[in-house]
């Protein structure tokens, strides 16, 4: 039994804590579950429900946090999510359903004026208030490719600025050949290469879905009218959505939230999921809301957040007025992380005059980083 009342623990592991045996060897950035009597590196699986244990964590800075001691049978409950993910981010479309369903603008009318809203909430503002970004373009002749990429050339302007927020990118139909090697792309280039034989000069490639126009080509190498926006990547050639095309009718656009950054001291994690509506009076097409903004509890912005939250209710901050003491900083708002929860038998406090009796519990939660695999549920038993 923990003694402590109504408090909340958050170990973070960044860094495996490999063959190490005991805690005094533990690395900067791991956690482990660890015998309180011993200080050894608990790595089966627990049989006796008596044996004492804690939870340790060895911050980046070496300093060594561990939990109350307390034994498996003083758990409540315990619950794992093994399956970390980042938020999901909101993409729609305009003028398309898919990067490979692309049904097009409408009529374009030459000499008119289109006016393309974005209204964006969430966007980590002081208050509720949406912010409204537009794209415009002046259509000078009816050619659709024109028509897509000058409104593209507007939203850049517009949705760059102070920061990143929506990436708008260029889709189509059309009829797709395969490149001839794998293809290598860097996240603002405009230049692309091919692994072997001979770069196309002239025309339209997709790259993941996105469509560009190439402008020359010399060698294995190819050059685009815009950057690439995607990740830097090498692309297989096998992938459908890559290739040079040709018979091209429709053009549509894709808007893609960013990822906003994210300070656990100073942000909201309300502001942190960016959402936005695409609405115009000049465009006959309506917004398609493919994938829908959807907060992950396994999120590394909100681990960072429950992390600082945690420190106020199992300790009280040290403040100085010169300089300000800064909370704890373990988790990265960057990453994902597995979730392992436990929720212990805390101190039973009684009332002579009514005789009711009040039982509080300590939740302690163990994030450990995606990829690695420390074997925490494992060792507590959790399913």
């Amino acid at each position: 039994m923990i003694t402590e009342k109504n408090s909340s623990y958050l170990f973070i592991g960044n860094v495996t804590k490999g063959a190490n045996t005991n805690v005094k060897n533990l690395p900067n950035g791991a956690v482990a579950v660890i015998d309180a009597a011993t200080g050894n590196i608990l790595t089966s699986a627990i049989s006796d429900s008596t044996k004492a244990i804690k939870i340790a964590m060895r911050t980046s800075k070496g300093a060594l946090i561990t939990s109350p001691v307390f034994t498996l049978g003083d758990v409540v409950s315990k619950s794992a999510v093994a399956s970390a993910s980042l938020d999901t981010q909101q993409v729609s479309f305009l003028g398309a359903t898919a990067v490979d369903n692309v049904t097009g603008m409408g009529t374009i009318t030459a000499g008119k004026t289109y006016t393309v809203n974005v209204v964006m909430h969430n966007l980590g503002l002081i208050n509720t208030t949406p912010e409204v970004k537009f794209g415009a373009y002046k259509a000078l002749t009816t050619d659709a490719f024109d028509f897509v990429t000058g409104l593209k050339d507007s939203f850049d302007r517009q949705l760059n600025n102070p920061y990143p927020m929506i990436t708008v990118d260029r889709v189509s139909n059309g009829t797709r050949t395969a490149f001839g090697a794998n293809v290598t792309v860097t996240n603002g280039s405009t230049k692309a290469s091919l692994a072997s034989g001979t770069a196309p000069t002239s025309g339209y490639v997709k790259l993941k879905g996105v469509l560009y126009k190439v402008v020359s080509g010399s060698g294995a190498n190819f050059y685009l009218d815009r950057s690439y926006t995607g990740a830097s990547e090498t692309i297989d050639a096998s992938g459908s959505n890559s290739g040079t095309y040709a018979s091209i009718t429709q053009f549509g656009l894709r808007f893609t939230a960013v990822r906003q950054s994210f300070d656990p001291y100073t942000d909201a994690i309300e502001g942190q999921l960016l959402r936005f509506d695409i609405v115009s009076e000049d465009l006959s097409v309506s917004e398609y809301k493919a994938t829908a903004a959807t907060p992950s509890i396994t999120d590394g912005a909100r681990v960072a957040y429950l992390e600082k939250y945690s420190q106020f209710l199992h300790r009280q901050p040290v403040v100085s007025s010169v300089p300000l003491s800064r909370l704890q900083t373990e988790a990265d708002p960057t990453k994902s992380y597995k979730l392992s929860h436990l929720e212990i038998a805390g101190e039973v406090l009684g009332s002579i005059t009514i005789g009711a009796k009040y039982a509080t519990a300590t939740n302690i939660t163990i994030a450990v980083e995606s990829s690695l695999s420390e074997g925490i549920t494992t060792v507590l038993g959790i399913s």
